[in-house]
């Protein structure tokens, strides 16, 4: 009868020591599979320089707002025209990804007024006018993502999580009070 007594502690020893080595498996496994994929130059980018960039958008003539059709070196393109791109950053904008209506995401660059590339300064001159070539109802979101320069690095960063995203047929039924 003594020698039963000493079973149950000894099992219950085992399987403490069994459920231990399968936790530690487990969580060790997870702890690998995130520090694989951590990416300390997204956070820097994105925490650091991305946070004082803030794009807007004005409409200075509702009657022109909408879509246009343009032939440029014979071949027929779709314009959303008329929407101006406002800078309300601390940063200069130096240029824009926009995928819209089923065109692929493809850099705006900024030109001045003598076709100059140029950029969407901070505070003054801080308006871009933007004219959007897009393929018509195939998606009615245009998204606009800002380019700035890293004045440290002198490298362009791509503000993904700073995005301007405009709902053309929301926006033309609240300029217009009908659909583009």
């Amino acid at each position: 009868m003594g020698n039963k007594k000493g079973v149950s502690p000894l099992l219950a020893a085992v399987l403490l020591v069994a459920f231990a080595i399968a936790l530690g498996a487990i969580v060790s496994n997870y702890l690998i599979k995130q520090a694989k994929e951590f990416n300390p130059e997204k956070i820097a980018e994105e925490s650091v320089f991305c946070e004082s960039v803030t794009l807007g958008y004005d409409i200075d003539d509702p009657t022109n707002l909408g879509f246009q059709e343009k032939t440029i070196s014979g071949r027929p393109f779709t314009f959303f025209e008329y929407i101006t791109v406002i800078n309300r950053g601390a940063f200069s904008i130096h240029q824009l990804i926009i995928s819209a209506g089923g065109m692929a995401s493809r850099p705006y660059p900024i030109y001045d007024d003598a076709g100059q590339i140029s950029n969407i300064s901070a505070g003054v001159n801080n308006r871009y006018n933007l004219s959007i070539n897009m393929n018509r109802g195939s998606n009615d979101e245009i998204k606009i993502v800002p380019v700035i320069k890293d004045p440290e690095k002198d490298v362009f960063v791509r503000c993904a999580d700073r995005q301007l995203v405009i709902n053309y047929t929301q926006l033309c039924i609240e300029v217009k009070d009908e659909p583009c």
